[in-house]
């Protein structure tokens, strides 16, 4: 078949049209190709992001604090000082709840009571006095001894500072457990056989004629030798005394869990 000049030209623009078509597709491939190489750079930068700011938020997560009720009737938690939380927390018997302990709280302090009034005041055991907290019980407004089983602790932005405090006395028996931390002599105290009927006589203290709990005596900060002897013997790593750091003084990372059981006494 011969060609005529228009059909050669007919022809040329049909070829040069159907290259075009093919440089365009190719340049879309590749344009689709490096949006999805930007895409999965950008989708791995997103999840580093995403990665990084879970880890910055579990870095920044705070300490908690969670009190168990491991006795047979309802407990109330009463704390001092500056802590911006809600005095006398009611815990039902087998109950647990859960103290936020952010970094900056300096100077914390927490102690158990029991048999008290609806509002969680009146207690028969544990009702001291304090910021939030009127003394008195069946009538008698004298203010209970300072005698209480306490958890006091600081703390700060990398590590917390702790202790369980005997000191001035005790009321409950008590366990604790480490959660995200490990310290010298393990992460388990069992002091639960730290109680009343263990307490030596003269230091039995009593209010309105019922056993309160077991006052250190002595002069302040240093009870007597058989109360100072007893605690470190049923509850060892405590404060038994002023300045006892080698037993009672312990620091973890912000960020732990102290699982603190309280016992009937």
């Amino acid at each position: 078949m011969a060609f005529s000049w228009k059909h050669l030209v007919a022809l040329f623009t049909l070829l040069s049209v159907a290259v075009a078509s093919t440089a365009s597709n190719e340049s879309k491939e590749s344009s689709n190709q490096t949006s999805r190489s930007s895409n999965e750079t950008i989708g791995i930068n997103q999840t580093s992001g995403n990665s990084t700011g879970l880890l910055v938020k579990s870095m920044s997560r705070g300490s908690t604090l969670r009190v168990i009720n491991g006795c047979n009737e309802p407990m109330w938690i009463a704390h001092c000082c500056n802590y911006k939380y809600r005095q006398n927390v009611k815990i039902e018997a087998g109950a647990s709840h859960d103290f936020p302990a952010y970094a900056g709280l300096m100077g914390f302090r927490l102690w158990p009571k029991l048999r008290c009034n609806s509002d969680g005041n009146g207690c028969r055991i544990g009702q001291s006095g304090g910021k939030g907290q009127p003394c008195g019980t069946d009538g008698n407004w004298r203010c209970q001894a300072h005698i209480d089983t306490k958890f006091e602790a600081s703390f700060g932005g990398r590590r917390d500072y702790f202790d369980m405090s005997l000191v001035d006395g005790y009321t409950l028996p008590f366990k604790l457990k480490l959660r995200g931390c490990s310290v010298k002599g393990g992460t388990f105290w069992d002091c639960s056989g730290l109680r009343s009927d263990v307490c030596p006589r003269g230091n039995r203290e009593y209010y309105n004629g019922r056993l309160l709990g077991c006052h250190a005596r002595g002069r302040p900060g240093r009870g007597s030798r058989s109360y100072i002897d007893l605690v470190h013997q049923r509850c060892p790593r405590t404060y038994a005394y002023d300045l006892d750091d080698k037993n009672g003084n312990f620091n973890c990372p912000h960020g732990t869990t102290y699982e603190l059981t309280f016992l009937c006494p």
